[in-house]
Formats: C-alpha cells, structure tokens, sequence
C-alpha cells in the first residue's frame, strides 16, 4: 500500500513540474515522458485496485481510503491539466513579442521577448531546449547577448516567402546570409 501511494505521489511531482526541468535533459525528455506515462498506467492500476478492495471491504480501511483519495486526485489533475498544473510563464515577465515556428518531423520553436528585457526560445524536436538571454533595441535591430552566443541580433520585417505577416529574422553574425525567421504572432 505504501509503495503505490509512494509512486503516485512522485509521479505527481515529476510530472506537474516536467516543464520546469524538462529541458535540462534534452533528447531524453522524450524517453523520461515513456516512463512517466508507464507509471500513469501503473497509478491507474493501483487505483482501480484500491476502487475494488475498498468496494470489496465497504471502505472499513482508512489508509486504503486515503490512499484511494490521493490517487483520484492525482490521475484527475493529470488529465485535467496534462501539460502540466504549474504555469511557469507566470513567474516570467509579459511578452513584447512572440514568435514560433513549426518545422519538419513536428518540430516546433517559439521564441518570446519579454518586458524586462530578457528573451527565451524554447525548441522542441527530439527533445526540449530553452535558450535564454537578455536583448536591447538600437533604432530597427534587436541585439541579443547570451552565454551560447546563438544570435547576434535580429530584424523585423517581412518574409520573402511569405507577404502576408511580420517575420523575426535572427543573425548569428554579421556575415550570416541565411537568417533563421520565425513568423510573428503576437
């Protein structure tokens, strides 16, 4: 009995808070959600488990019923909010600018500038990554320092494929001649 509600309770924690340290393990973020949704069809195995003993005994134990109790709860939250109950972006600053951009395979890259002057780019392909960093504008450029280097600066502007919206064009250098763009959407 103690183990199941043991399992839960971990599970809970591990899963409710992926995003915040999700992107520490990268490629096998993917591998870690395999498990952790074995563990979900273990926590719902030991709940239908719990379901029937308590129904067998008429809930006469109190651990099996607290247990019972703590188990609901959990797999309820999990499949209420399955990204996740912590909204992390609430600790943050409010966006000036998002930007994303979806790829091949599903791949996704979502780029924000924030109010206090910070940026963050998470990408998700294979695995999760988040780039963060600070920016300042000077006149139409948006010059971005971080301890990865990645961009140097980035352009507004239209897309010479696309001229229906605004697009962040970001430059790893000077030299760069084939910025990665990402379209606008807020």
């Amino acid at each position: 009995m103690k183990t199941p509600l043991l399992v839960t309770v971990c599970f809970f924690i591990l899963f409710h808070t992926a995003d915040f340290w999700g992107s520490y393990f990268s490629v096998f973020i993917i591998w870690i959600m395999f498990i952790l949704f074995g563990v979900f069809l273990f926590v719902l195995g030991s709940f239908v488990s719990d379901l029937y003993y308590s129904f067998r005994e008429k809930f006469q134990s109190n651990n099996r019923t607290i247990a019972l109790l703590i188990t609901s709860l959990v797999i309820g939250l999990t499949i209420y909010k399955p990204s996740g109950i912590i909204n992390y972006e609430m600790f943050t600053a409010n966006d000036i600018l998002v930007a994303d951009r979806g790829g091949s395979a599903n791949c996704v890259t979502r780029f924000h500038l924030k109010k206090d002057g910070t940026y963050n780019e998470t990408t998700f392909c294979f695995g999760l990554s988040r780039m963060t960093g600070v920016y300042r504008f000077k006149n139409d450029t948006i010059w971005f320092k971080s301890k990865n280097d990645d961009y140097e600066f980035g352009i507004i502007g239209p897309s010479e494929f696309d001229s229906t919206g605004l697009y962040l064009h970001l430059y790893q250098n000077k030299k760069d001649t084939l910025p990665k763009w990402l379209r606008i959407i807020k």
